[in-house]
């Protein structure tokens, strides 16, 4: 390949440059000639490689392998997906209502007491304080309005007036808005469903004891025991003592049992038998 360079004659041009002397000389010497040939035959070498292809061939990619990576599907303990009360078929986040879901996990951080104490954090849940002469028993509010009659228990309706003591519940579901949608009656702003906990196929034991102010006691025990392999029992226990916070000679006493009895677990077919004494 020829290079352009070569056809352009570089002696006019430098024969004008200043000597250090200030005067102006024209190259005659040979070995000045012979340099800028050299430059010449430089440039069109230069030009000459990088016009050529390259011959370099490219290397093989090595493959890489990667680990297997195995993902199971678990469910998070506070997050449930569906509800317990037979009412309700489908997955949670396909019911087209507003519901809200405590689980097992939230009350038992949450250090809950009493049912009063699993709701206090609930939106559209008001805690009364006598309002209406009511001043015995769990007298909520759901969006305002009087809830006192919409408090279920597995589905039925608890109507009793008294302080409800979660040591026996699984979790609890709060539907609003017009409770007819579902149970057939109620109020406008909803209902309140406890769920009990029932007899599973695995084998746990799970106590506390608590003490406090005011000479709080606590204590309470949950037994589930697998008896065959479509069949369990499970037994709760609590007892709770204290004196009221700011006066004298005013206490609070309670104890009671629950057992729960599961033939047919794991089957399409189930039964189960409940039965929760206690006294407050």
């Amino acid at each position: 390949m020829k290079s352009n360079l070569s056809s352009i004659n570089l002696l006019p041009l430098m024969s004008k440059l200043p000597t250090p002397s200030g005067r102006r000389s024209a190259f005659k010497s040979g070995t000045e000639a012979l340099s800028i040939t050299s430059l010449l035959c430089a440039a069109g070498s230069l030009s000459a490689q990088t016009a050529a292809p390259s011959k370099l061939k490219p290397q093989a990619e090595i493959p890489t392998e990667m680990p297997e990576v195995l993902i199971e599907d678990v469910g998070s303990v506070y997050n449930p997906t569906r509800l317990q009360s037979a009412k309700y078929t489908e997955p949670l986040r396909d019911i087209p209502q507003t519901i809200t879901v405590i689980p097992k996990a939230v009350i038992e951080d949450r250090g809950a007491f009493s049912l009063r104490d699993v709701l206090k954090n609930t939106p559209g849940i008001s805690m009364q304080a006598g309002e209406g002469g009511a001043v015995s028993g769990d007298n909520l509010s759901i969006r305002g309005f009087s809830a006192r009659s919409d408090i279920y228990l597995d589905g039925i309706r608890d109507y009793a007036n008294y302080n409800r003591d979660p040591f026996n519940t699984e979790q609890v579901e709060i539907t609003k808005g017009p409770s007819s949608s579902t149970v057939g009656r109620g109020s406008t702003g909803g209902s309140i469903n406890t769920v009990s906990k029932m007899a599973n196929l695995t084998d746990s034991v799970l106590t506390t004891v608590s003490a406090g102010t005011s000479n709080l006691y606590r204590g309470t025990v949950d037994v589930n025991e697998k008896l065959s392999e479509h069949s369990a029992f499970r037994f709760n226990g609590m007892y709770h003592t204290a004196d009221t916070p700011g006066r004298d000679h005013v206490e609070s006493e309670r104890y009671g049992i629950a057992a729960s009895l599961g033939v047919g677990l794991g089957t399409d077919t189930r039964f189960m038998l409940n039965s929760m004494p206690w006294t407050s």
